[in-house]
């Protein structure tokens, strides 16, 4: 059965972004912004898209495509191209299981509702100034 799931939500090349599975998307937005994360990392990063959508009263995909978002899913993103190929990847499964976990609801949501991350190693964003947040591996998370 695992393995037909892995198989099913993988990202579809007949099809654009946009009509991509949500879990699709939540794992690629996982795989894209936290392959590197310890679990508790990603399970974080994919907290952060299903906040901004129950926050907005929105959907997973429209909040995980919203321009300028998610970096991994910016088309000047380096990790945008690698998206179509991420099941083929050793951190796809993880990265999947992860997303499959928080978007099935069966894991607590560690960011206490944070709604942004980002990496502080990388980058300070102006959004995140004078902002306090919670640290999980290399990411901060706030809600904002």
């Amino acid at each position: 059965m695992e393995n037909n799931l892995f198989t099913h939500f993988k990202y579809d090349d007949r099809l654009p972004l946009p009509s991509q599975k949500e879990l699709t998307l939540l794992a690629l937005q996982v795989w894209g912004e936290a392959r590197g994360e310890e679990y508790e990392g990603k399970i974080a990063v994919a907290f952060v898209a299903v906040n901004r959508a129950l926050q907005k009263r929105s959907t997973i995909a429209r909040e995980l495509l919203r321009p300028k978002q998610f970096n991994c899913f910016n088309q000047d993103d380096p990790n945008f191209p690698k998206l179509k190929r991420a099941h083929e990847t050793k951190e796809w499964k993880s990265c999947f299981n992860a997303a499959l976990h928080v978007y099935a609801g069966s894991v607590y949501d560690p960011t206490n509702g944070a709604n942004h991350y980002y990496n502080p190693s990388v980058c300070a964003p102006n959004w995140a100034a004078g902002q306090s947040g919670k640290p999980i591996g290399n990411l901060m998370f706030l809600k904002l």
